[in-house]
Order: C-alpha cells, then sequence, then structure tokens
C-alpha cells in the first residue's frame, strides 16, 4: 500500500479521520456514520459532501466503493469539468467538414467557420464568444469536457493507491489499536 516514507493513520472520535502523507502531497479525509458527510482536505483543494442515503453499506465502505465521475460531481459540482478547447476544436471542425460535404455548407459562410475555428483554436477567441459568432446548429452539443486535472491528480496520486485500499481496511475492521495502518 505505500513505499518506506508513507504514512497512514486513522483515528476515531465525532469523525473518523484518515491521514495520508506520500509521494510529497497529502490528504486528511474525515467522515461521520451518523451524519454520511465525507470532508476532504488536502494539498490539491478541500471537498465535502453529505448524501442523503447510502444504502446498507458503512460510510467508509461506500466511500471506497465511488468512482472518479460520480465522487468528482459530488465534492466538486460544477467545478468538475472544464472545456476541453482540442477536444471541442475536433468537434467543430468534423462538423464544419460534414456540412461543407453534404453542401449545407460553402462559399463566405464556410470561410467564416473556418476562420472562427483557426481563432478559436489559437486561443485568439475564448469559447463564448466563438459561440455568440459561430453560425453553426446546436453548438452546444459541440463543446467537449474533461476533469479538472486538480480532480485527476488528487484520483491518482491519493485517492487510488492510498485512501481506497485504507477505506477498506477499515470497512473490514482492520485497524490496529495504534490506528496506523502503514
Amino acid at each position: 500500500m505505500g513505499g518506506e516514507n508513507t504514512q497512514v493513520y486513522v483515528c476515531s472520535r465525532q469523525y473518523s479521520c484518515l491521514t495520508v502523507r506520500a509521494n510529497g502531497s497529502w490528504v486528511d479525509l474525515l467522515w461521520s456514520e451518523p451524519s454520511l458527510r465525507a470532508i476532504i482536505l488536502s494539498d490539491y483543494g478541500d471537498w465535502s459532501y453529505r448524501w442523503q442515503s447510502i444504502g446498507s453499506s458503512s460510510l467508509s465502505g461506500f466511500l471506497a466503493s465511488l468512482d472518479c465521475d460520480y465522487m468528482g460531481n459530488k465534492m466538486l459540482g460544477d467545478q468538475m469539468l472544464q472545456v476541453d478547447t482540442p477536444a471541442t476544436c475536433l468537434a467543430v471542425k468534423e462538423i464544419i467538414d460534414e456540412m461543407e460535404a453534404y453542401g449545407d455548407l460553402s462559399g463566405d459562410r464556410l470561410d467564416n467557420e473556418r476562420d472562427l475555428l483557426a481563432e478559436l483554436e489559437t486561443g485568439d477567441m475564448p469559447l463564448d464568444a466563438w459561440g455568440v459568432q459561430t453560425s453553426l446548429p446546436e453548438i452546444f452539443s459541440l463543446v467537449r469536457h474533461k476533469m479538472t486535472p486538480v480532480w485527476m491528480g488528487f484520483w491518482e496520486r491519493l485517492w487510488v493507491p492510498y485512501v481506497q485500499p485504507a477505506l477498506l481496511r477499515v470497512d473490514e475492521g482492520d485497524v490496529p489499536e495504534n490506528g496506523h495502518l502503514v
């Protein structure tokens, strides 16, 4: 579960606390079984969420079972995703090419859409300005998103390798008297 410089400690009070220090990063996860609240404090950011219901599992087991998308959505809400400009530009290019092939886009209108796309690709035009100036249909369906790098870094560097396995041990009652898992 960790290397020689890894520390994982669990204590139980009103909130249970799981502390991880690993790979130059850190996280303190606090959770309360009665309130179904989880609080994440880390060098990647601080987030919290309170569930209304989680079924019959413990909160520690429930948290250990969550995938990146579900938990990110709960913890970050609409801040979980950011516009993926290269993927959006590719989608715009594809629709321009498709409309040109079907004869739905030609002449000055085609040239204008290609110019707008070029400005979007170089960053000379923000997405919202492009959205106002383009004549392409259903532009919101062309915008692509990706998970914020902060959440992905937290998830891949701390949650998956350290927090999830520790939560599973907690859920199984496999916590030594002193609370040290590693």
